[in-house]
């Protein structure tokens, strides 16, 4: 991989974190309130545990259908308001429910991490099982699994679902050149939002990085490119 296509890269991904810092901000302190305040108010824990017991009841349907509305529905409801939708075909539906399949996607993926990494590191919300925690999360599962799945399936769809297209993202030139931005976008708005999403109980986790989620894919349609908004959102917790 050409030292010159890294750097290029890296510049996109500064870029982008220098149109969205303003909302990232705001929803990473956000972020840190939901967490202090499970832990410092009983009517706020008392959500917490009621958002986790649907989340429980509702099963692997609740996991794909969170995913779905955080990273395909939302986004759309809020270009429709701002008048930003294209025209409502058939084509337009088809890639709102692609979009909203591969977050679905990403979703269980995101679900068996957080179960995974109770294996690996404990259940406790300890410093240090949320160091590792956000470590193997940002350095292993985001670089090497979420991110290079999303954007790779986005691709394919652009490319009439030609399996070749994944060579745009599992070589090191195509790797570079469309995964490594949204990488370091992904680095700067998930750590310190996974930070706050390992400090709480397993049980607990899934449902706030999925109002995260949420909440990002809904101001990033206001703040970037919106060509390449659907691939630079993919969720990478």
């Amino acid at each position: 991989m050409r030292k010159e296509s890294w750097a290029v890269a890296i510049q996109s991904g500064i870029r982008s974190i220098k149109a969205t810092w303003p909302p990232m901000l705001v929803i990473q302190i956000a972020t840190f309130f939901v967490v202090f305040g499970y832990y410092a108010s009983p009517a706020i824990r008392d959500m917490h545990i009621f958002m986790s017991n649907l989340k429980d009841q509702g099963g692997m349907p609740f996991i794909i259908g969170s995913g779905f509305v955080a990273g395909g529905l939302l986004p759309e409801l809020a270009k429709l308001i701002a008048g930003r939708v294209p025209k409502l075909n058939k084509d337009y539906f088809k890639q709102v429910f692609f979009t909203g399949l591969v977050y679905g996607i990403v979703a269980v993926l995101v679900f068996y991490l957080y179960k995974l990494q109770v294996l690996m590191f404990g259940d406790k919300p300890t410093f240090a099982a949320t160091t590792l925690k956000v470590a193997f999360d940002m350095l292993i599962f985001s670089p090497f699994l979420s991110m290079p799945f999303a954007t790779g399936m986005f691709i394919w769809r652009r490319n009439k679902y030609a399996f070749s297209a994944w060579k745009k993202v599992f070589t090191p030139a195509g790797y570079s050149q469309n995964v490594l931005a949204t990488l370091v976008l992904c680095w700067a708005f998930w750590t310190p939002v996974l930070a706050c999403v390992y400090a709480l109980p397993e049980k607990l986790q899934f449902v706030v990085a999925i109002l995260c989620e949420a909440a990002w894919s809904i101001v990033f349609v206001f703040t970037v490119d919106p060509l390449s908004t659907q691939v630079e959102i993919a969720p990478p917790e």
